[in-house]
């Protein structure tokens, strides 16, 4: 028990101290219109993942001209503040740049979750990427699950990861209707039978890997 749970510890340095290296992550999973995508590739919804709540981190990212230029991490597991937007710098409104439709001004700051992903089958990590607030919310409901369920474990034994598949709902909005978002459907709980998930960073791609870690660049 002493090494599983020694395992576990090890896990999540791994995955924080990964997800605290400010180089791009050579895959990620952005959610758009009912879809999933990775590198130019629909994912099929259904497919399933073991989602590494573990790993989630929340990051402040900073554009210009459509490329990240600053990315702030803060790791949850590690109880890291999160900064409000009036703590982080370009708080005056007159001053951001216009957005994509040409004719309002938006933040150059975006706040990210971001959740690693790895699949059931290869072994493969990939990074959800969520900035809007259906995908925020659907990187917060499954950790959320996953904190409810390691609180009912008993002590000592070490809790699960959620095994979940993509799928695609929507939520209710005053101006606009219906919104598609993403959501992750828990199946499982994987209890440390697949390998050891390390976020899988390409220390060469320090430009465009980064310019691609959101799913809708503000401007």
């Amino acid at each position: 028990m002493a090494n599983d749970l020694q395992k576990q510890s090890d896990e999540i340095r791994n995955i924080g101290r990964e997800a605290d290296t400010d180089t791009g992550f050579q895959q990620m999973i952005k959610y758009k219109k009912g879809e999933y995508w990775s590198n130019e590739e629909e994912i099929p919804l259904g497919t399933r993942f073991i989602a590494h709540c573990i790993g989630w981190t929340k990051s402040w990212v900073h554009f210009e001209n459509r490329t990240v230029v600053e990315r702030r991490n803060y790791s949850v597991a590690k109880g890291d503040k999160v900064p409000e937007r009036d703590q982080i710098p370009n708080n005056d409104p007159a001053a951001w740049p216009y957005g994509l439709n040409g004719k309002e001004k938006a933040d150059p700051w975006v706040l990210q979750y971001l959740l690693p992903l790895e699949d059931q089958d290869t072994g493969e990590v990939m990074i959800f990427v969520g900035s809007s607030f259906g995908g925020r919310r659907a990187v917060g409901e499954v950790c959320s699950a996953y904190a409810r369920y390691a609180a009912k474990q008993e002590a000592g034994k070490i809790a699960g990861q959620p095994i979940i598949e993509l799928q695609a709902t929507t939520f209710p909005t005053r101006n606009y209707g219906d919104v598609d978002r993403p959501m992750f459907k828990i199946v499982g709980w994987d209890e440390g039978e697949t390998k050891q998930a390390e976020l899988n960073l390409d220390d060469s791609d320090s430009g465009g890997g980064r310019a691609e870690m959101n799913d809708e660049i503000p401007f």
